[in-house]
């Protein structure tokens, strides 16, 4: 095999290779097993590697190949447009010395590859003919067409009258080519560069003095936006007679791309400035301005800030809508207003009529509320929720122990949307309508318990994910069912391992030898460890079928059944992600000790009895 493959190569080689410097090139090969028979329409690996000075030379380049043979035994690709495993294709120096290819197989599709050959590129005699291509050395001088470098233009070569208009394009120039003996003075005018022509590469550090640019010639359509960046003006280059009125913008200046250095003595005056980028004036007041205190007042300046205060007393706190109270003198108090059928407290229920009324001020939270004991509220402060670290109902239980309640949320109502506690998130983003947090010991972030006839602990209408392990004393799916979906449900159990199990399964047809090969998904040997496999005939009985070759690459093959015939597979891996790694289920284990003597799951506790041997509820006072 090895033979006939590196006849074909070279053959093919050295009708390929062009004068130019090439970025890929084909290759052509017959296959042939170890018996020297055709391989045809099979799937196989091929890698290629370019060797410098000598077969066994430093790898300059690697690539793999994944191609199929066709009813010939034919392969075709492109050398320089496979998967690089190694090196840049385009950078090899293919005249720096002699460049050996290697060639290798894998006639199993994968990657376990088998050497070919390995052979020295050869050039035609086209290619040779490059090799008298030299370059031009030497100045340039008078009118010059074309493409030129930097290095082959003379010293103030350029000048207004060799520049037709609106010639000098950002495509025309290479990276910092314009230095300043370059250009003539005051050669550059507003008609000889395009719009936008002149961005921060394209200028060398300090090629623009004032000098190279005639009056008025850079206005705000020849810079590109932040073109214009501090290395790349001389100092004091930029002066009033350069700039043309409101020619300078935001948009034109790079971030600190103006300090000092860089204007001239009152070159920056009120008609160079475009409106609306300055604070020209404080009601009407120009130049330095002073802020004085009087009649009460103080100035406090912190950084940009003026902060004006009065030492005068509040005279009066007045009762707004829906409160009572207040007081011109002394202490002030606020009570809230109720309805006819309501009474002042200091807090309601839902069958007062001040209810939906607008409370608030603008320092954090809306209500809140402090508990000292377990069942006692109290008042604590009435503010609205403007600020975003505030809350709008804010509950805190200081008490230590017993059954004590920061908020405590109770309805009577049978109707479907009635809740006691309602949470709801309306904005795009990570918002949560009701957030858990846990930090104790043993605690729970959110705990719900169905104590009713066909209560539920919790419902979940939509996508719920969990970011951790989930436990459980049974599990199922239950759905409408097909057959009579209006007056059945239909529900099958999870099927459970004492591993973390995945299983996979489908149907294949044999060949004429009663074989077959099985591709699994491409992440399975990464995801799986310990494989298992069973075999089923289908239709006509397989007796001696096997698993022939068990899984590497991510397929396996099954021999010894039936030609033509159809089994039924199956593949089990043990999951090797970090999180299984990390999280193992551990199968058997014995409770702590705050646990023992405890059920999980006691079918005699009747409803209304508190569960995992918890004290009994006292209810909290509504």
């Amino acid at each position: 095999m090895k033979q006939l493959l590196l006849s074909y190569l070279l053959l093919l080689f050295c009708c390929t290779l062009q004068a130019q410097s090439p970025r890929k090139f084909n290759y052509q090969a017959v296959v042939r097993n170890a018996n020297g028979t055709i391989v045809m329409n099979q799937a196989i690996g091929m890698r290629f590697s370019i060797r410098q000075a000598t077969a066994t030379g430093t790898v300059l380049y690697s690539e793999r190949h994944a191609v199929s043979t066709n009813a010939f035994g034919l392969v075709n690709l492109q050398v320089g447009g496979g998967t690089v495993i190694t090196g840049v294709f385009a950078d090899i120096a293919w005249g720096a010395s002699a460049k050996f290819l290697q060639v290798e197989a894998d006639l199993n599709g994968g990657t376990n590859y088998t050497p070919l050959a390995t052979m020295e590129l050869i050039a035609v005699p086209y290619a040779l003919q490059a090799e008298k291509a030299g370059a031009f050395t030497g100045t340039l001088t008078g009118d010059v067409s074309g493409p030129q470098t930097a290095t082959l233009i003379g010293a103030n070569a350029i000048t207004t009258n060799k520049i037709a208009d609106g010639a000098v394009t950002t495509a025309k120039l290479s990276d910092n080519v314009i230095t300043t003996p370059k250009i003539d003075d005051a050669a550059v005018g507003t008609a000889k560069v395009t719009d936008g022509a002149i961005a921060t590469l394209k200028l060398a550090d300090g090629a623009v003095s004032t000098a190279k640019l005639a009056d008025n010639a850079v206005t705000t359509l020849k810079v590109a936006d932040g073109g214009i960046t501090t290395p790349k003006l001389v100092d004091g280059a930029v002066n009033t007679l350069k700039l043309a009125d409101n020619a300078v913008t935001t948009a034109k200046l790079a971030d600190d791309a103006v300090n000092t250095n860089k204007l001239a003595n009152n070159a920056v005056t009120a008609s160079k400035v475009a409106a609306g980028q300055l604070v020209k004036s404080l009601n009407g007041l120009f130049d330095d301005v002073v802020l004085t205190a009087s009649g009460g007042t103080t100035l406090n300046v912190t950084g940009n800030t003026v902060a004006i205060t009065s030492a005068a007393d509040i005279t009066a706190v007045l009762a707004g809508p829906g409160l009572i109270g207040g007081n011109t003198s002394g202490a002030a108090t606020l009570s809230t207003a109720f309805g006819g059928n309501g009474a002042q407290n200091l807090s309601s229920r839902s069958d007062h009529t001040h209810v939906g009324q607008t409370w608030g001020s603008a320092l954090g939270t809306i209500l809140t509320l402090n508990s000292t004991d377990a069942n006692g509220i109290t008042q604590r402060n009435y503010t609205y929720a403007t600020n975003y670290n505030g809350g709008a109902v804010y509950g805190q239980s200081m008490a230590a122990t017993g059954q004590a309640v920061g908020v405590f949320g109770f309805t009577n109502s049978n109707d479907a949307y009635a809740a006691g506690i309602f949470g709801q998130a309306t904005r795009p983003g990570a918002a949560k309508a009701v957030w858990g947090l846990a930090q104790g010991s043993g605690s729970y972030a959110i705990y719900g318990d169905g104590q009713g006839t066909n209560s539920w602990a919790g419902f979940f209408q939509g996508r719920v994910h969990v970011n951790g392990t989930l436990s459980k004393a049974a599990g199922s799916f239950k759905i409408d069912h097909p057959l009579d979906p209006m007056n059945k449900y239909l529900s099958h159990s999870f099927v459970e391992s004492p591993d973390m199990m995945n299983i996979y399964n489908g149907n294949a047809t044999l060949d004429s030898r009663g074989e077959a090969t099985i591709t699994l998904p491409n992440y399975f040997e990464a995801l799986n460890r310990d494989f298992r496999y069973q075999l089923t005939a289908i239709g006509k009985p397989s007796p001696n079928v096997y698993v022939a070759e068990e899984i590497t690459g991510n397929r396996f093959r099954i021999a010894g059944g039936t030609p033509n015939g159809k089994i039924s597979w199956q593949v089990t891996g043990i999951r090797q992600d970090t999180y299984a790694k990390e999280h193992p289920i551990v199968v058997e284990e014995v409770k702590p000790a705050s646990e023992q003597g405890i059920l999980l799951n006691d079918t005699r506790r009747k409803a209304g009895t508190p569960p995992r041997g918890t004290t009994p509820e006292v209810p909290v006072n509504q």
